[in-house]
Order: structure tokens, then C-alpha cells, then sequence
């Protein structure tokens, strides 16, 4: 559903601050939280089982793993895709294609005839 503005008013924007979570990265950054969550918990249970006694080397080798499995996709999720400079470059970019887009959805102008 498109809002309308009034008067013919562009609609505004929606801005958002630099600390706000938009859209599904919420949902990603919670959902890697859970996997750095579960990772610590294997990783507890890995350090109780070496501690406590007589060690199987299979059954630690497994737990592990285990931990470095749900490790790498938190890892993997929290970090950002592209570097600082990427990012700015594409919101720059983003930015003038708004810009020229409001540019051209403008009132045209009328040659005088």
C-alpha cells in the first residue's frame, strides 16, 4: 500500500539512525547471537569434560568440532559483508539515484508554447 502525501508533497523518507537495526537484521543478528550462544554452552562442556577426567579423545574431538560449528556462522553473520569504504561509496551512490530520480519526478517545465 502506497502513501499518499498531501498537497502532492513528495512522501518523506524514512531515515534511520546509525544504531537502529532495519529490516532482517535484526532477525540475522539475533539468530547469530543464538549460534554464539550455543557455541559458549559447547564450548563450557568442552572445558568441564577435559577438566573433570579421564579424557576420550573422540568423544572431545567432537564436542569441539561441535563448538567451532556453531562458532563460524555467528562469526559469520555478526561480521559486516563489505568494508567501511564499500558501504560509504554504495550510500553515496544510493543517495544520488534518489536525488536524480526526485530530479526527474519533478513538474516538468513547460517550453512556452
Amino acid at each position: 500500500m502506497e502513501t499518499v502525501a498531501p498537497s502532492g508533497c513528495a512522501p518523506r523518507e524514512k531515515r534511520w539512525s546509525a544504531g537502529e537495526l532495519t529490516g532482517y537484521t535484526r532477525f540475522v543478528r539475533t539468530f547469530s547471537l543464538i549460534f554464539a550462544f550455543i557455541a559458549l554452552m559447547m564450548l563450557a562442556m568442552f572445558l568441564i569434560y577435559v577438566v573433570r577426567g579421564p579424557v576420550d579423545p573422540l568423544i572431545a574431538g567432537g564436542i569441539f568440532v561441535s563448538f567451532l560449528a556453531c562458532l563460524a556462522p555467528a562469526l559469520l553473520l555478526l561480521k559486516p559483508f563489505e568494508d567501511r569504504e564499500a558501504l560509504r561509496r554504495r550510500r553515496e551512490l544510493a543517495k544520488r539515484g534518489r536525488e536524480e530520480r526526485r530530479k526527474a519526478d519533478g513538474p516538468p517545465e513547460d517550453g512556452g508554447s
